[in-house]
């Protein structure tokens, strides 16, 4: 599906999702397989006041290239589309995310910026509902969002055994490349971490 505005988003959510936490979570997954942390940034903006990235938020773009600030209010644009209440939240040294509300008012936290590296390869994510969502919820959600699958779960489960493989002393350092290489497959798509168009 290639999403061009945040209104996309909503249209593409599929209607059999019912409930504050499946939503989200989608919304979660979704936006975060179309951006990407903006390392200029991080290694290039020196001397920028702390305070001042608070206010340094951009429209969704493709490809979205982004900081917390941004990514966090896309992510509130996008929960208010959906009807959950939610606020952004802001730690000391301006880093932000957001709180969600599901349908009995408890509050979950959702830290995008700091999953991005692991939905874009499949992986289990550790900041949404962090402490108040169990991993076994969230895995029959994703199960049922299509994230993983009953054949296929989540991309880390499977490095331990690469990583065991790989240590094999009886294999040369060029049959262990080999055996990583042949394996990226199961490690994620490598190609998604990147700066390009994703649709």
């Amino acid at each position: 599906m290639e999403i061009k505005r945040l209104e996309d988003f909503i249209k593409n959510m599929p209607e059999d999702i019912m409930g504050n936490i499946p939503k989200a979570r989608y919304l979660y997954l979704e936006l975060g397989k179309r951006s990407f942390y903006d390392p200029e940034y991080k290694y290039f903006m020196f001397g920028e006041a702390e305070d001042d990235i608070r206010y340094v938020s951009k429209q969704y773009s493709n490809p979205n290239i982004v900081i917390c600030t941004t990514l966090a209010a896309q992510y509130c644009t996008l929960l208010d589309m959906a009807k959950i209440p939610n606020i952004i939240e802001y730690e000391s040294g301006a880093h932000c995310f957001n709180i969600f509300q599901d349908e009995n008012g408890k509050e979950h936290e959702a830290d995008l910026t700091q999953d991005l590296k692991n939905i874009q390869f499949g992986c289990r994510t550790n900041y949404f509902g962090l402490g108040t969502i169990e991993s076994e919820e969230l895995r029959k959600i994703d199960t049922s969002l299509g994230y993983i699958s009953e054949e296929r779960g989540y991309s880390d489960e499977y490095w331990h055994i690469i990583k065991d493989a790989i240590q094999d002393e009886r294999l040369s350092p060029k049959k262990r490349l080999e055996l990583i290489f042949a394996n990226l497959h199961r490690l994620g798509d490598i190609r998604k971490p990147r700066y390009g168009r994703i649709v």
